[in-house]
């Protein structure tokens, strides 16, 4: 469980790096950017991953 919330956690901490940078680059890049490591990070955990 620990190990399937990993890239969600990054994903996250990723965000709250980019939150501390939002001025030097548009808020909606940084909303779209987020958006898209969250939603990568969500495929990424439900494919079935190769034996």
């Amino acid at each position: 469980m620990i190990l399937q919330a990993g890239p969600l956690l990054v994903s996250f901490l990723i965000f709250e790096e980019i939150t501390a940078i939002r001025d030097l680059v548009p808020s909606e890049f940084v909303l779209y950017f987020a958006l898209v490591g969250l939603l990568l990070s969500l495929f990424l955990d439900f494919c079935p991953r190769p034996r």
